[in-house]
């Protein structure tokens, strides 16, 4: 018996429509815009070198939305503990565009989250602690120059991200604390 393309292709075609449809998954989608839930200890500027910058990230649980709706996280995400956010060092140099530092482990001090390295990436994950999503990192200050922290794309706003189970998005826009218009912390390290 020979097979012809026609035959072989209504095969698939029977298949398809007699097949059912799988859903696609309805993701709830929440989007915050709160400035400042990054910050450095005491807005320090000037540092000497082998000082360590501390950087925090506390996000409350409790947010009110760009539409201006209360929502609590916790309930949101099913009480899931992790977020994240990304932050690069860049140092200023005599060209116009800032050299990106990539650090090492050496470099990085923990004491609350979880912090993770990735080239230019540092990855946060503040850790829900009961009351707000927390972290504390410090970096120490190896070379002296004019440094800055920003995130990863060099953009006027952090991106918050807190992971689920239940296919609900949230996505926190920040600031860090002190920065400048773009959104750069800046310090010197001599």
């Amino acid at each position: 018996m020979k097979f012809s393309p026609l035959w072989f292709s209504s095969i698939f075609l029977c298949a398809s429509l007699c097949c059912s449809v799988e859903d696609d998954f309805d993701y709830d989608y929440y989007q915050f815009e709160i400035d400042n839930l990054i910050f450095i200890d005491e807005n320090e500027t000037s540092f000497t070198l082998g000082d360590t910058i501390w950087i925090n990230t506390e996000i409350p649980a409790e947010l009110t939305d760009v539409m201006g709706d209360s929502y609590n996280l916790n309930t949101l995400t099913e009480q899931t503990e992790l977020s994240y956010h990304t932050l690069t060092l860049y140092e200023r140099t005599g060209f116009v565009n800032p050299a990106v530092i990539s650090l090492s482990e050496s470099e990085i001090i923990v004491e609350e989250g979880l912090v993770n390295l990735s080239n230019e990436f540092i990855t946060v994950n503040p850790i829900f602690n009961g009351s707000v999503y927390s972290s504390r990192f410090g970096v120490v200050l190896n070379s002296t120059g004019e440094y800055y922290f920003a995130s990863f794309y060099d953009t006027n706003k952090n991106e918050i991200y807190l992971d689920s189970n239940n296919n609900t998005q949230v996505y926190i826009e920040t600031t860090i604390n002190e920065s400048n218009s773009n959104n750069q912390y800046e310090f010197l390290v001599e």
